[in-house]
C-alpha cells in the first residue's frame, strides 16, 4: 500500500538526501570563515534554504504523496525511460572501461592543475559591471576629462615642515608621475614649490623645495597669512607631524596596482635609508588588500569544507575510504572549476568566489 511503500522509498534514498543537504550546507557554511561580512551573509542564509529544502523533502513531500492518489502508470525494469537507458549504459560502459575512466581523470585533472596559476584576481569593483553600464561609462569619462577616480595616498611622519622630509615626499610624487595610469599628484610640497616659484618672480627654475628650512617655514607662513589654511589640511595636521601624497589614477586591475604599490614602496627604501618608511593607504591598497584577503579565506573554506564532508562521510558509513571517496569528485571539481577560470580568463573575484 502507498504508506508502506512510502516507507520504504525514504528508508533507501532517506541517507543519499540526508548526507546530499548536510554536506551542501557545509560547503556553504565553510563561507563563514571567511573575515568579509558579505560571504558569511551568504553563507549562512543559502545554508538555511537548503536545510529548509532537504528537510520538507523528507517530511511536506511524504505526507502530500500519502493524501494523493496512487499513479495508474508504473514502470517496471523492462519499460525503462530514456534517462533510465541512459544512465545504465553509461554506467556499463564505466565499469567496462574503468581504468581508462581513472586514467582520463587524472589527466584532465593534471591538464586543468596547470591552469590554475593562470587566474588571474580581480578585486576593482568597476570590473564587476558591463562597459556598457552607467557606471563604467561615468568612470570612463571621469578617467579620460579629469585625473582618475582611484586615489592612493602615502603617509608620510617627521618633521613635515624640514627641507628632507619634504624633498622626500617631492620624490615620490615624481616617481609616481612617471606611471601611465597616474592622472596627478598632489602634497604640502607641491605648495611650497609653487609658492617659492611665486617668491622668484614666477621663475620655472624656482619651482622646487628650498634648500633652507627657514625658507620653508616661510613660504608656509607667507601662505597662512595670504591664503585659506584650510586648503591644504588634507595634505597635513595642525602640528606638521603627519603629511599625506595623495595620487589619482585611472582604473586600473588588482594586479597593477599592488605592482606599483610594490614599486613605490621599494623606490622609497632605496633613496631613503634614514630608517624612515612611508605608509601606502587609499581605495588603490584596500582594493590589493582585499584580493589577499578573498584568496586566504577562499582557500580556508575549500579546505574546511574538504574536512568537512570527509568527516561527515566517515560519521555515516564508519569508513575512512569511503570518506576519501567523497571528496575525490569534489576536489578535481575543485581543481577543474580554477583551472577553467585560468584557461578562460574568468577573474576571480567577490562574486566569482561567493559563486
Amino acid at each position: 500500500d502507498k504508506k508502506t511503500a512510502l516507507t520504504k522509498t525514504i528508508e533507501h534514498i532517506g541517507t543519499p538526501v540526508l548526507m546530499e543537504g548536510v554536506t551542501t550546507m557545509v560547503g556553504f557554511l565553510s563561507l563563514m570563515t571567511a573575515p568579509l561580512p558579505v560571504f558569511l551573509v551568504f553563507g549562512s542564509l543559502l545554508a538555511l534554504g537548503v536545510f529548509l529544502a532537504m528537510f520538507f523533502s523528507l517530511t511536506l513531500i511524504p505526507a502530500i504523496l500519502l493524501l494523493l492518489p496512487v499513479p495508474k502508470k508504473k514502470i517496471d525494469e523492462e519499460n525503462q525511460s530514456f534517462i533510465d537507458q541512459l544512465l545504465l549504459r553509461i554506467g556499463n560502459y564505466i565499469v567496462r572501461f574503468r581504468k581508462t575512466v581513472i586514467v582520463l581523470g587524472i589527466a584532465l585533472a593534471i591538464i586543468f592543475a596547470f591552469g590554475i596559476p593562470k587566474t588571474n584576481i580581480e578585486m576593482n569593483p568597476l570590473t564587476f559591471f558591463p562597459e556598457t553600464s552607467d557606471l563604467i561609462q561615468a568612470n570612463n569619462t571621469v578617467d579620460k576629462q579629469l585625473a582618475g577616480s582611484l586615489n592612493m595616498n602615502l603617509l608620510f611622519r617627521g618633521d613635515i615642515q624640514s627641507t628632507e622630509m619634504l624633498q622626500a615626499m617631492d620624490s615620490v610624487q615624481q616617481f609616481l608621475e612617471r606611471y601611465p595610469e597616474t592622472g596627478t599628484t598632489m602634497s604640502l610640497a607641491t605648495i611650497v614649490k609653487r609658492i617659492n616659484r611665486s617668491l622668484h618672480a614666477d621663475d620655472l627654475q624656482f619651482e622646487r623645495i628650498p634648500e633652507d628650512n627657514g625658507a620653508v617655514a616661510q613660504a608656509i607662513l607667507l601662505y597662512n597669512m595670504s591664503g585659506s589654511p584650510e586648503d591644504y589640511e588634507q595634505f597635513v595636521d595642525n602640528g606638521f607631524e603627519n603629511a599625506q601624497v595623495t595620487a589619482l589614477m585611472k582604473a586600473v586591475g588588482t594586479n597593477r596596482i599592488a605592482q606599483i604599490a610594490k614599486e613605490t614602496e621599494q623606490f622609497y627604501k632605496d633613496t631613503f635609508k634614514d630608517g624612515s618608511a612611508v605608509e601606502i593607504t587609499g581605495l588603490t591598497v584596500f582594493i590589493k588588500d582585499l584580493a589577499q584577503i578573498v584568496v586566504s579565506s577562499q582557500a580556508g573554506s575549500l579546505i574546511f569544507a574538504l574536512f568537512a564532508v570527509t568527516f561527515l562521510a566517515w560519521l555515516t558509513y564508519r569508513s575512512w575510504k569511503i570518506g576519501i571517496l567523497a571528496i575525490i569528485p569534489l576536489g578535481i571539481t575543485i581543481i577543474f572549476k580554477f583551472g577553467l577560470m585560468g584557461y578562460t580568463g574568468i577573474d576571480l573575484s567577490i562574486p566569482t568566489a561567493m559563486i
